[in-house]
């Protein structure tokens, strides 16, 4: 483990208090010098931090090395000591080695000193039982240092195990520190633990509080040591747990009244652009305010997670306390990202702290060896950041890990964990000349860069010069914008040259040229779109050009006997359309008319890209346009408005980000299709309005082969059109229930051998007999690998299609829309044994006084639960319900059914998920299934509820996303 908290002995405190009296605020590049190379014998792979006694001498811990035979090559690790040397330099003692079992292992923390002069520190491993011990270290009357063994951490019920981190003291002389696993809850997760001298000699432990698991409030896994208030409160950080549950917490331990210690959570990392994953200890100003250090977060952008951070925490005035991000790191090149380590006041109040990587040294490519930073409180409560050192210029140290301190001089020590003569680590001294500080701002779009290099602003916008440098600058403004002049220590508009007898400030002011950028319109159906200043009146004219950040307001007007169905493109929803002209941007009006089923009398494949039928696969980031009508062995589908297909993936790669198919001709719209991130055949039903040319456009993130294939379409009103009637959800089959009606229920689908299904058995589910096709959702729960399955009419000859795949064998569901045939039957072939549950939650027939049509809309996300309030997962009912009228995609609150494409991202098993509408009971029937985790798509036919609600329900933990393509109604 990396990242401990640097605890301060009684003697080394005071020190350290002395040595901030003589520290400035000003800095240059600060000069390094190594003080000790780690060679191996006498150590490596230092973690921790250092402490000065009161002579000035350096102590520290290595992780390995040393002469301890119990730890292979590696070694157990070191205590060692520096002595400044007569003659300059510094002679290295190793006072300790360390041999794994009974003494203990790898000491990755710092050490503290008591009144006596005796050392004391933890090792993460090693002991009686190979868990870490707390260990004392007594200076011998004829020199030396012994060891003692003050307590072995076992891997029991109730202790804890692995102490990462060092100790403090408090008055009575009791140590304290953290253990990262162990406690009262099973596996463990950490605990503060209590050590006090007992009366007749040894120590005796005490857990003050166990951390538990996962529960969504208190934290888990501390790393890092404690500190006191004045009130003898402790304060820590937890590197995950919290109510983002791997973010980390901040918390307070406080001694109760009757004994025993209350944890309060100050502060739960990891939402939004917070701070995540605190690996080091905090401190206090004297205002009582915190702070500290999170490896990850911020709004660092070159990283996964976030580059780290340095964060406050202020006390509420009415309780509680306010986290603020003073710094967030960018692993740019230049400045160190992922702050293992906590940090250190000047007397000026300047923070200072390490980086593990990043820095402009090639040393360590592509990372980056690491940095010293300090940071300077700024006007406006905003913070500077200026990198001090570099690590990984030839001896130098590498990727430190530990903290930092002073000396009486005001030079920083530290350690690096790899690097130096030897690669294993070493002793660093930076030592401050004196300085002043050039600092440059920027207002407008422009560079000023200094001709020394030493300046490019944006970006590194200050620099310390020596005394009496002569330092110019130059400004150069970007496209389209003019260098207006120079502001502070210079004025007009050549180059500003300066003599650094102060620190000076300077400023430069770029202003915008005029910049026009195009509003383009497009529009799919029969209506206009116009903007309420008169330039634009789509179809005629479609675009005009208008001056940076005008806002735009365009209504759209459908034709007679259509709809708006909503933008696409730059807006949303189905209100005015009002844009900022910040760039060139593009809005599509889609209109839509009336639309009815028409069947085919068997499903038909229109695309099948793997050769000899097609082209090959659709390449990854890129899109094809696909006509369907009369392709591959479907027919002419006369005046087909909107497709119902059934699309699959091949994927030719191990992963699939996501696919994504719309009318080919308008914009792709920032919904998903179906994904397979783990690059399985897999499909979902879509019901996709025709484009230019009746075609389909389809995207795919990752190189694949697709499929689609067609069981009917929807056209315009006539006298061969069937209307849509909604149903409650209803389960109309289950092979594994013998509950059902006769041809319902049991035996299974036998591999190889077609089976019918007499749907209006089901009794329950008011299906007439005037239903000429259904809605339905198809379940298999495969005995072992199933190939695919495939659903037609009765009595029509099994087509050559499929309506799902499950290679991996799952429990996973399709939706599909199958004609009735003889006998108002459908027809189910599997290629190998499996159960099938079927769901129906709709039919076609004949219009009547309550048949609905169908109306395309711009495809749109109603939901993603990820961005909904905090952005957790749920399980159970979700609540509030999905409001679908009132959310962003703004559907017509005439809608009676909506057209969804469901998709589950699971946090881990996820048995299935119910689609309802709001206001009804939850029925008996499932929407999908993601029994293994994996994230997950079905289309789904439901019902509006109440004011046009929509309820889910999901049986395991996980994220919903509810992307709407169509709705129906009168």
């Amino acid at each position: 483990m990396q990242g401990k908290t640097l605890s301060i002995g009684l003697r080394a405190v005071l020190a350290i208090i002395a040595a901030t009296l003589f520290v400035t605020s000003t800095w240059a590049a600060a000069q390094e010098r190594v003080l000790l190379n780690f060679n191996g014998q006498d150590g490596r792979l230092p973690q921790a931090g250092l402490i000065f006694d009161a002579a000035g001498n350096l102590y520290g811990t290595t992780e390995g090395g040393g002469t301890g035979s119990n730890c292979g090559a590696f070694g157990c690790g070191t205590v060692f000591e520096l002595t400044p040397a007569a003659g300059g330099g510094w002679t290295e003692t190793v006072l300790y080695s360390f041999g794994g079992s009974p003494d203990g292992a790898d000491p990755l923390a710092g050490l503290i000193f008591d009144a006596a002069g005796n050392l004391y520190g933890t090792t993460g491993a090693g002991g009686t039982y190979d868990y870490g011990t707390v260990f004392e270290l007594t200076p011998a009357a004829g020199g030396g240092w012994t060891e003692t063994v003050l307590h072995n951490f076992n891997y029991n019920v109730t202790d804890g195990y692995y102490p990462y981190a060092g100790l403090i003291f408090d008055a009575a002389g009791n140590l304290y520190g953290t253990t990262s696993q162990g406690g009262t809850y099973g596996y463990g997760w950490g605990t503060v633990f209590e050590l006090t001298p007992a009366a007749g000699g040894g120590w005796t432990e005490k857990v003050l509080h166990s951390f538990p698991d996962y529960n969504g409030t208190d934290g888990t896994s501390p790393y890092a040591g404690l500190i006191f208030d004045a009130a003898g409160n402790l304060y820590g950080t937890t590197s995950q747990g919290g109510t983002y549950i791997f973010r980390g917490t901040v918390f307070e331990l406080t001694p109760a009244a009757g004994g025993g210690w209350t944890e309060t959570v100050l502060h739960s990392f990891g939402n939004g652009a917070d701070a995540d994953s605190p690996q080091a200890g905090l401190i206090f100003d004297a205002a009582g305010n915190l702070y500290g250090t999170t490896v990850e977060g911020g709004t660092g952008s070159n990283c996964i997670f976030g580059c780290g951070t340095v964060f406050e925490l202020t006390p509420a005035a009415g309780g509680g306390w306010t986290e603020k991000v003073l710094y967030s790191f960018n692993a740019n090149g230049t400045d160190g990202y992922y702050p293992y380590a906590g940090l250190i006041f000047d007397a000026a109040g300047n923070l200072y702290g390490t980086t593990r990587y990043g820095g402009t040294s090639s040393g360590c490519a592509p990372y980056g060896c690491g940095t010293v930073f300090e940071l300077t409180p700024a006007a406006g409560g905003t913070w500077t950041e200026t990198v001090l050192h570099n690590f990984g210029n030839g001896t130098d140290g590498a990727t430190p890990l530990a903290g930092l301190i002073f000396d009486a001089a005001g030079n920083l020590y530290g350690t690096t964990s790899s690097g130096g003569t030897y690669g294993y680590g070493t002793v660093f001294e930076l030592q401050v000349p004196a300085t002043y500080s050039l600092t440059v701002s920027t207002t407008g779009n422009g560079t000023v860069t200094s001709t020394d290099g030493f300046i490019s602003c944006p970006g590194t916008c200050s620099h310390s010069y020596p005394p009496n440098t002569q330092v110019t600058l130059n400004a150069t403004p970007s496209g389209g914008w003019t260098f207006s002049g120079w502001s502070g220590a210079c004025s007009g508009t050549g180059s500003c040259v300066v003599t650094m007898t102060q620190s000076l400030s300077v400023g430069a002011t770029f202003t915008q040229n005029p910049i026009y950028y195009t509003l383009t319109v497009t529009t799919s159906g029969n209506g206009t779109v116009t903007s309420t200043d008169g330039y634009i009146t789509c179809p005629g004219t479609c675009s005009h050009s208008y001056p940076l950040n005008t806002q735009v307001t365009l209504n759209a007007t459908p034709g007679q006997g259509w709809v708006f169905g909503g933008w696409d493109g730059a807006c949303l929803g189905t209100g005015s359309c009002t844009v900022t002209m910040t760039q060139p941007l593009s809005v599509d009006a889609i209109f839509s008319q009336a639309l009815q089923f028409v069947p085919l009398s068997q499903p038909c494949r229109a695309v099948d890209t793997r050769p000899p039928n097609g082209n090959g696969p659709i390449q990854g980031n890129t899109h094809q346009d696909f006509p369907i009508s009369g392709e591959g062995n479907c027919a002419t589908l006369p005046n087909a408005a909107v497709y119902s297909t059934n699309v699959t993936v091949v994927p030719a790669t191990r992963s699939l980000g996501y696919l994504t198919i719309w009318p080919a001709g308008e914009p792709q719209p920032v919904v998903s299709t179906l994904n397979s991130v783990d690059g399985r055949v897999k499909a979902d039903a879509a019901i996709v309005p025709a484009g230019t040319g009746g075609a389909v456009s389809i995207y795919v993130t990752d190189t694949t082969n697709v499929i689609v294939d067609v069981n009917g379409y929807f056209a315009p009103l006539s006298g061969s059109t069937l209307a849509f009637y909604p149903l409650a959800p209803c389960r109309v089959a289950d092979t594994r229930k013998s509950s059902f009606p006769t041809g319902l229920g049991p035996p299974s689908l036998t591999g190889g051998q077609p089976r019918d299904f007499p749907i209006l058995n089901a009794t329950s589910c008011n299906i007439p007999s005037t239903a000429a096709a259904y809605s339905l959702n198809f379940t298999v729960v495969p005995s072992g690998t199933l190939g695919y399955l495939t659903v037609w009419p009765t009595g029509q000859t099994r087509p050559t299609v499929s309506t799902l795949n499950d290679v991996l064998g799952r429990v996973i569901a399709n939706a599909a829309i199958v004609v009735a045939g003889t006998g108002s039957d459908v027809s189910a072939y599997a290629t190998n044994n499996t159960d099938l549950v079927i769901d129906i939650n709709g039919y076609f027939a004949p219009a009547g006084a309550d048949g609905l049509s169908l109306y395309a809309v711009a495809p749109c996300r109603v939901i993603d639960t990820r961005h909904v309030g905090s952005g957790q997962p749920f399980t159970g009912t979700l609540n509030p319900p999905v409001d679908v009228v009132n959310s962003q995609c703004g559907v017509s609150s005439l809608a009676q059914a909506y057209v969804f494409n469901a998709t589950v991202i699971p946090v881990h098993s996820l048995g299935y998920l119910t689609l309802w509408p709001d206001g009804e009971n939850q029925p008996v029937v499932s929407t999908l299934n993601a029994q293994d985790g994996s994230l997950t798509n079905n289309m789904a036919i439901v019902p509006a509820g109440t004011a046009g609600k929509v309820d889910a329900y999901a049986n395991g933990l996980t994220q919903l996303i509810l992307d709407i393509s169509s709705y129906f109604a009168p």
